[in-house]
């Protein structure tokens, strides 16, 4: 029973990415690349959904030794939409500025070993849409790929989280060969107990503005019920008197990838923020959960690969909603 709800709510997601894909044209040009990830999306969502059909050796223990390996995963599929309302530049004749997104992503593969080994693959989407108030200029950005990421238990409390994320990173309309990059990390962990640890690593961007961004930080819970996390880029507390209810407040800086921009000038375009939020998720029924998010977006910079000159955007609130497939 539980293979077949897993299997099913995989298949709504990659349906859902499948619209997008689909629809997308309508939109923005150059949809021919967003229709072939959604189409791989939908392909391996279906079959790598039935790896959640055996109970997880680590992810589910009673008795955990690691905060952050051995917390079950608490959704396998998402679909979320927000907006950034519209704030002043500093920009000579781009005037404000709006921010639309959609994220949507897909849990395809969790394999385990007797060893304290853990194989993951996420199918993600994102199209994150700057859209400016004077004249008719868009910037449509997307990324597109699969999230390859190997956790690993050690003894005596050590372990680690290596990741790479190959994919399309590219203006919509704009997708050439310098799009595709193999975004990777490697954070190492240390458990105190099954309740608090420390972590530390490195996010590597090749080719990227910034080539690096650290990871590190302190994690403690009380069995998930409370969770505090304080570090960089993400600090965050948790309430979860329950699996269908879920209370979240925190800040973090989000550095988005460089977007390859094809035959413009300006080769490449990165977008970077921080957001202080606060976010509820509730279930509306046993396998699906509703998320409202709302804060404010600061410290807004738009840079280009060929000019030294950022654009400061100002702050401004945002909203995020979503829908998810629960386990």
């Amino acid at each position: 029973m539980r293979t077949a709800i897993c299997y099913l709510g995989n298949m709504l997601t990659c349906l859902m990415l499948s619209f997008v894909g689909i629809f997308q044209p309508m939109f923005f040009r150059g949809g021919c690349c967003v229709r072939i990830f959604t189409m791989i999306f939908f392909v391996v969502g279906l079959g790598g959904s039935l790896a959640f059909g055996a109970d997880s050796s680590f992810r589910n223990l009673d008795k955990r030794e690691c905060p952050i390996l051995d917390t079950p995963y608490r959704t396998l599929s998402g679909l979320e939409i927000g907006y950034i309302f519209t704030a002043p530049t500093d920009a000579p004749g781009w005037g404000e500025i709006s921010v639309s997104e959609v994220d949507a992503w897909v849990r395809c593969l969790d394999i385990e070993n007797d060893s304290g080994g853990e194989f993951e693959i996420c199918g993600q989407m994102n199209v994150l849409t700057l859209q400016l108030t004077e004249g008719s200029e868009i910037y449509p950005l997307m990324r597109a790929g699969f999230n390859f990421q190997w956790n690993q238990r050690f003894v005596n409390g050590f372990g680690m989280e290596l990741n790479a994320t190959p994919g399309l990173y590219s203006v919509v309309d704009q997708v050439d060969g310098e799009s595709f990059s193999v975004p990777f990390g490697l954070t190492g962990i240390m458990a105190f107990s099954g309740d608090s640890a420390v972590y530390a690593g490195v996010n590597v961007y090749p080719n990227f503005q910034q080539t690096v961004d650290p990871v590190l930080g302190f994690r403690w819970s009380d069995r998930d019920d409370v969770v505090v996390q304080i570090g960089y880029p993400e600090t965050r507390v948790e309430y979860s008197p329950s699996r269908e209810f879920r209370l979240i407040t925190g800040a973090q800086m989000a550095l988005w990838p460089d977007y390859s921009m094809g035959d413009d000038a300006r080769e490449r375009i990165q977008y970077s923020e921080g957001r202080g939020f606060g976010r509820v998720e509730f279930g509306v029924t046993e396998f699906t959960m509703l998320s409202i998010e709302g804060g404010y977006a600061f410290e807004r910079t738009i840079s280009f690969a060929s000019s030294s000159d950022d654009v400061e955007v100002e702050g401004a609130p945002y909203v995020r909603f979503g829908i998810h497939g629960s386990m």
